[in-house]
């Protein structure tokens, strides 16, 4: 089953996992094991069947009970959860991992959670914790339990204790007698209450450092107070300095990734993010962006002969296209006209994470830190956000499930041991995805191009990016050249390269500007600038979209405007005479009919020289 499960084979997972309870019904590891194959599976009914049985908690190993834990926890009985997870770091208190994953679980507990647990304590009962002061000043916390077993020496106490009996219903400041007698009487004073929940998670919180000195799992930072007038308490400093080095840090993978060195899946776990956050921050800034293909003709007729050479092709999708096309809003087309696409299960496992962390810890909003050039900020985001992101995302798997078929990984059974590094470097589902891709008349559809160049060097796969598809889409009338030129601008609004554009992009991109020199406009023209086309394609487009620009009936001093753009583009960086020279021919060739509009534009010309002193 294992080997089916790690290859996303989650049939015939299933079915050995029920083959084998079948001989083995006692096995609650196996149960546990196919409770989690029918998660993965969306078989949601079969997984809250079995987590309404009984089960033997004693018999299960430290790695099942987290399973399980995990399994109540996705399934929202996050109650049952916690009280696993309580009675798991009591028995194993010398286990790091049951600390911090108590710790973890608790705080990603919902708002409505703190109800069912009733954290609100006003009053000693039973699942509290009761800091009491002797005569002595000497404090110590008792946990108040209805539990066959308990630990006097850990501060467990039943209701067969006399102590629970006198602390029961006491609330703080109350003082409870405990002897009396002719020598006097011994007193304690209760301090504190609070849920033993609530005191397992200080606890562990406050001494964990103390139990396991060589853990790098938890690291407290005290706050402190501020050594000098205006300046930050010495714990936010030790922050912010942490902030800064991260922020460093991050520059230089960055810089790693501009300069080929990374795909998106490596550049997205050096970084500490999940794919779909880095996913956003890259195609929010234009100096990183999204490197989709290298942009040489070579590239795309290799792509499109990979394409073409086979009747039946079947496109084999990672996460990055998964959110581009969604993005843009072509899941039809593609469908039409390449049917149902191929994916990893553990592309899917990876956005369902992403999912449950987002619900689980971040459901009511958050702050990040961060630093933009030398000055820190902050940036909240709120419950509304975070709720939008996760109806995006689940509405992302339900078409995937519905859309897409479930590829089982089956080539990683025959991977060379040299290969399997790239497991871990590029991350399991982009890993997956690539070896899919390599079976027979598969093809790996990515808008990461150091991926699929990896994929074709290392294995031998064809891969195709989204404006290529587009361009196949255009060719073969599935959708309109307004359909392209709108999913190409948006491509350019989500900071692609290279993206290539002609005219009836910059066209409708004029439209969408209302014929006003500004974005979407200012964006694709851009992409005519030195180091993302060529002198001869960046002059042929800039002068086919001119002569359409002077037949518009708008303003001249649009027409002017837009003209004067286009010349800074093409000509900055670029070799001003002979470029020039290449203009003005293509200029007299295009507007040889229209003198008029050709001296116009001549004109500006001369206007944009001597405003450059040339």
């Amino acid at each position: 089953s294992a080997i089916y499960e790690e290859i996303g084979d989650l049939t015939k997972a299933k079915e050995l996992c029920e083959e084998y309870i079948e001989k083995y019904p006692k096995d609650l590891d196996m149960k546990i094991r196919l409770a989690a194959v029918n998660q993965r599976s969306n078989n949601f009914n079969d997984v809250d069947t079995f987590l309404s049985s009984e089960i033997d908690l004693n018999a299960l190993s430290f790695f099942s009970v987290l399973q399980l834990v995990s399994l109540y926890e996705n399934r929202g009985m996050r109650k049952r959860a916690l009280e696993i997870m309580y009675e798991t770091r009591r028995k194993y208190f010398e286990k790091e991992e049951a600390h911090l994953y108590y710790i973890g679980l608790f705080f990603r507990r919902e708002k409505d959670d703190d109800a069912l647990f009733n954290f609100d304590v006003q009053a000693a009962k039973i699942d509290t914790a009761v800091l009491a002061e002797d005569d002595r000043k000497e404090v110590k916390w008792y946990l108040l339990e209805e539990r066959r077993d308990p630990n006097l020496g850990q501060g467990e106490i039943n209701s067969k204790h006399s102590l629970f009996q006198l602390l029961k219903d006491r609330k703080v400041g109350d003082v409870v007698t405990l002897k009396k007698g002719d020598l006097g009487e011994e007193n304690l004073k209760i301090v504190d209450i609070k849920s033993k929940y609530v005191y397992a998670l200080h606890d562990s919180l406050n001494s964990f450092g103390k139990w396991f000195p060589r853990s790098m799992g938890l690291f407290g930072v005290p706050i402190g107070t501020a050594e000098r007038e205006g300046e930050p308490p010495k714990g936010i400093k030790t922050i912010l300095n942490q902030v800064g080095k991260m922020h460093e840090h991050k520059l230089a993978i960055e810089q790693f990734y501009k300069e080929g060195k990374l795909t998106i899946g490596s550049f997205a776990g050096l970084i500490g993010r999940d794919i779909v956050e880095t996913w956003a921050g890259m195609t929010s800034k234009p100096d990183l962006g999204i490197r989709s293909s290298v942009g040489t003709p070579e590239e795309r007729n290799n792509a499109s002969s990979a394409l073409r050479k086979q009747k039946e092709v079947k496109l084999i999708i990672d996460a990055i296209s998964l959110l581009t096309i969604h993005n843009l809003k072509i899941v039809d087309s593609i469908l039409k006209r390449y049917g149902r696409m191929g994916i990893a299960q553990t592309t899917i496992d990876m956005l369902s994470e992403i999912i449950t962390t987002q619900k689980a810890l971040h459901s009511k909003g958050y702050m990040v830190i961060g630093k933009q050039d030398d000055e820190f900020v902050r940036q909240e985001i709120s419950a509304e956000q975070v709720k939008k992101r996760i109806d995006y995302l689940e509405n992302m798997i339900t078409w995937v499930r519905s859309n897409c078929d479930v590829m089982p990984c089956t080539a990683a059974l025959e991977i060379d041991e040299k290969l399997k590094p790239l497991d871990k470097m590029l991350g399991k589902p982009f890993f997956d995805t690539i070896l899919i891709s390599s079976d027979k008349d598969h093809i790996l559809y990515s808008d990461d191009e150091r991926l699929r160049s990896l994929a074709k060097n290392e294995f031998g796969c064809d891969g195709v990016w989204t404006q290529l598809l587009l361009t196949e889409l255009l060719e073969g009338n599935i959708i309109t050249k307004t359909d392209y030129a709108d999913s190409v601008i948006n491509l350019i609004g989500l900071n692609y390269y290279y993206v290539s554009i002609n005219k009836d992009v910059i066209l409708e991109a004029a439209n969408r500007s209302r014929w006003d020199y500004d974005r979407p406009l200012t964006d694709v023209l851009l992409r005519l600038k030195e180091g993302y086309s060529d002198d001869n394609s960046a002059v042929a487009v800039a002068v086919e979209f001119l002569y359409h620009l002077w037949m518009e009936p708008i303003l001249e001093t649009k027409k002017e405007k837009i003209t004067f753009g286009i010349l800074d583009v093409i000509l900055e960086n670029r070799g001003f005479g002979i470029v020039l020279s290449k203009l003005i021919q293509a200029i007299n060739r295009q507007f040889y009919l229209l003198p008029l509009e050709k001296e116009k534009i001549f004109s500006v010309i001369r206007s944009w020289k001597k405003m450059h002193l040339i």
